[in-house]
């Protein structure tokens, strides 16, 4: 049903769940057992899947939404924002890439690009 606000739940993906338990086991070996093949760790590596591991999370931060007609109120926990790895901001992206439709006279349509 539209309009209803459903939380997701990552911690009950594999992949969250594979990168809660062994990513700081991964970050600790990687220099004796693959830098020489795969040469230096990127930080932004770290950074990204640090963001995705507190993605959705209310310990992490979150908005309280009011509704101005009928007071109630919902908490909006924040995204990590890492497209291309998150698989819900990710989604989220991809729904974003649609082109935007305007209304002209009652009926939608899309926008015309002019090509001058």
């Amino acid at each position: 049903m539209q309009g209803i606000y459903r939380p997701r739940h990552p911690e009950r993906t594999t992949l969250y769940r594979v990168l809660f338990h062994n990513f700081d086991r991964f970050l600790s070996e990687y220099e004796r057992r693959f830098e020489k093949e795969y040469w230096y760790f990127r930080p932004i590596v770290q950074e990204v899947v640090e963001r995705y591991l507190d993605c959705g999370n209310p310990r992490s931060g979150f908005a309280r939404i009011r509704c101005p007609d009928c007071h109630a109120e919902h908490l909006l926990t924040f995204s990590c924002k890492t497209r291309g790895f998150c698989p819900s901001c990710h989604a989220k992206r991809l729904e974003g890439l649609e082109p935007p439709t305007r209304c002209l006279e009652g009926s939608c349509t899309t926008p015309v690009y002019d090509l001058l």
